[in-house]
């Protein structure tokens, strides 16, 4: 009987050969979904800068589900990826949080990743459950962590101090912690504090640029913060080659921010799911036509949802904004350099 994890990584290796079919020697725009990325709820204790799901979070529209309409919405998901992917607002703060990780589990989902601002008290519980739990994570300081995510200096200040003790309780129950760095110009002159944190203690990080108005704000920043961007992201190359673990993000996604260059993007890549089983629109900037939502997953399965509202039979066209976030230009970079990420992911 092979394991969760196996099965799962040949359902996303079919899914990725077929991709490539479509884009690469059709050259159709929309692709099916590599991950689910789901929303249980939209609450959050933070207030972070950029915040992609910040309108959906003031406007109330999308009530969280019971445990059982999650079942519903979890099988519904995986019919279309093994991948899930849950970040919010703060899923911790969703009360049945550890029953669907169970749940996503026992379905078959794998890798199950959970993204945290680690503010509450339940992020050494979702250690124990999440195969990869993803702790955001900007300054090593706790008045500039603060500062980052909208909140008081003392609410950070245990995750500062139990890092290490967290990294210990996810690598005991066979899952791995790692720390994500959104780059803005509150930390880009001290992001480097947070890689340093991250080898000592050996705990994997991924950076990403800070999204505003569809695309990197350090763009738009004075010549400084953009030269002390370029150099931190070289420190990234390079740890990547003397520690390639240590570091998520792939070799070419990181040159990719680092220049800060437009791509082949694909927003079709993820599917992302509202705390009440709606759909988003993968991209309304690009694809304004479906309008916000695509559908429900607590009525019908989410192929159908895809193929009646998104044209599957379109030819690529590009955009002229530039997302670099890592869900949206990494698998698309995948699917443009085929070889490279065959190169990563035996790595």
């Amino acid at each position: 009987m092979f394991s969760r994890k196996t099965r799962a990584q040949v359902r996303t290796i079919w899914r990725w050969m077929v991709n490539i079919w479509r884009a690469l020697i059709l050259g159709k725009d929309h692709v099916l979904p590599f991950v689910n990325v789901f929303h249980p709820t939209h609450h959050c204790d933070a207030n972070c800068r950029g915040c992609s799901q910040k309108e959906r979070m003031q406007d109330g529209n999308h009530e969280d589900s019971s445990l059982e309409q999650l079942r519903i919405i979890l099988l519904r998901m995986f019919k279309i990826s093994p991948a899930l992917y849950i970040t919010g607002g703060e899923p911790t703060m969703h009360k049945e949080l550890i029953a669907v990780l169970k749940m996503a589990d026992e379905i078959g989902f794998w890798p199950i990743s959970v993204n945290s601002n680690g503010l509450g008290n339940r992020l050494p519980e979702v250690l124990c459950y999440a195969d990869r739990t993803i702790l955001s994570l900007h300054s090593v300081s706790a008045n500039g962590q603060a500062r980052l995510l909208g909140v008081n200096p003392k609410s950070v200040q245990r995750i500062l101090e139990n890092l290490r003790t967290f990294n210990r309780l996810a690598l005991k129950h066979g899952n791995t912690l790692s720390v994500n760095c959104v780059l803005s110009t509150l930390n880009v002159h001290l992001a480097e504090d947070v890689l340093k944190l991250c080898l000592k203690n050996h705990i994997p990080l991924a950076i990403v640029p800070l999204i505003m108005d569809y695309s990197p704000e350090i763009s738009r920043a004075s010549e400084g913060y953009r030269v002390g961007y370029v150099s931190f992201v070289n420190k990234v190359i390079q740890a990547k080659r003397k520690a390639p673990k240590l570091i998520v993000n792939t070799f070419r996604y990181l040159e990719q921010i680092k220049e800060l260059r437009s791509f082949r993007c694909r927003p079709s890549c993820i599917m992302t799911v509202n705390p009440d089983g709606t759909v988003q629109n993968p991209c309304p900037v690009k694809y304004v036509y479906p309008g916000e939502l695509l559908g429900s997953l607590l009525e019908e399965d989410a192929l159908p949802i895809l193929q009646r509202t998104l044209d599957f039979e379109h030819s690529f066209w590009g955009c002229e904004f530039n997302c670099c976030k890592t869900c949206y230009a990494e698998p698309a970079l995948s699917l443009a350099h085929p070889l490279s990420a065959i190169r990563a992911f035996v790595r």
